[in-house]
């Protein structure tokens, strides 16, 4: 099994759980902009996130596996998908017209930066498997 396929094993309920629960509070924050645009939202972070579930999971064994200094081989893997895709989706929502962006990604934020610490701590215990 490549490593991409392995990843991807790890991860699926949590893009699963993740298109939901983000593109749940993107519907919710945006519903007093019409069920139109909520659900444009919706889909937009849902499809987002799930996307990003695993990809962050490969920027985070990428950038684990090449860093040797102790402290920075879990600080650059944990913060830097987070940094990089909220960026990105700030842009997104900005583009499908979400007007609260902060509080459609807050979520995101927070639950991003929680995943990509645990990630990168049980990549440490496995190993680096």
């Amino acid at each position: 099994m490549s490593k991409n396929e392995r990843t991807l094993e790890r991860v699926f309920p949590y893009i699963v759980l993740a298109f939901c629960l983000y593109g749940g509070w993107a519907f919710y924050v945006n519903w007093s902009s019409g069920v139109l645009q909520a659900s444009c939202s919706a889909v937009a972070q849902g499809l987002y996130s799930g996307i990003n579930t695993y990809i962050y999971a490969r920027i985070i064994e990428f950038a684990y596996h090449r860093i040797a200094h102790p402290l920075l081989k879990w600080l650059v893997p944990a913060l830097l998908p987070n940094l990089l895709f909220l960026s990105i989706l700030s842009v997104v929502h900005w583009s499908v017209g979400t007007e609260e962006i902060g509080m459609t990604i807050l979520p995101s934020a927070v639950i991003g930066t929680i995943y990509t610490a645990l990630y990168t701590t049980q990549l440490h215990r496995r190993g680096g498997a």
